[in-house]
């Protein structure tokens, strides 16, 4: 059973083994991974993550812990029939600029990862899946923009949010089957 960590937890661990990336680019990473990668290999993800740092130094040794933690909470949220999935974002206190940045980031992260898979033109996705990316795409480009913390901006962005929920789940999902169904079935094969 892992412990779901929050955004701080996640982010001053980065800071500490100065990994030179965010706590939502990584949990992003890590999602786009999830979803495209058959089988998931949290290596990929770890390296890819601490590539700037000194594997030996203390404070990358604690972080990696803590990165394996979030990768475990990751993969039971997306596999969670009760739809539990969460982005890893700053919370509410934080304001809504610097929480549009970290979704910003958080889909930069969640593109990269899907590269890191192999997946070349995230938009070709079929269906619906390729909609949704299409709309990655764009909320990727959100750190451009101002934003204040107005009531309506705020609905706006739990909508935002509860929309890349609800979006990352069906890639998951889809990428997943579509996998499924080009694996040969080993029964036919004897």
């Amino acid at each position: 059973m892992s412990t779901e960590l929050d955004f701080e937890t996640v982010n001053q661990a980065l800071r500490r083994a100065e990994a030179g990336i965010t706590a939502s680019e990584a949990h992003g990473c890590l999602c786009g991974l999830l979803c495209a990668q058959q089988p998931f290999d949290a290596q990929t993800w770890l390296l890819h993550t601490l590539i700037e740092t000194d594997a030996t130094r203390a404070e990358v040794i604690e972080s990696r812990v803590i990165l394996e933690q979030l990768a475990q909470t990751a993969v039971q949220q997306l596999n969670d029939a009760e739809y539990g999935f969460m982005l890893l974002l700053p919370d509410d206190e934080h304001a809504l600029q610097i929480r549009t940045l970290a979704v910003s980031q958080w889909c930069q992260g969640f593109l990269e990862g899907l590269r890191l898979a192999n997946v070349a033109d995230p938009e070709a996705l079929h269906g619906d899946a390729g909609e949704i990316m299409s709309d990655i795409q764009e909320i990727s480009k959100a750190a451009r923009f101002q934003v204040d913390d107005s009531n309506e901006n705020e609905a706006d962005f739990a909508e935002l949010v509860e929309f890349l929920r609800a979006g990352i789940r069906l890639v998951y999902e889809e990428l997943h089957t579509a996998t499924a169904l080009t694996k040969p079935d080993r029964a036919q094969l004897h």
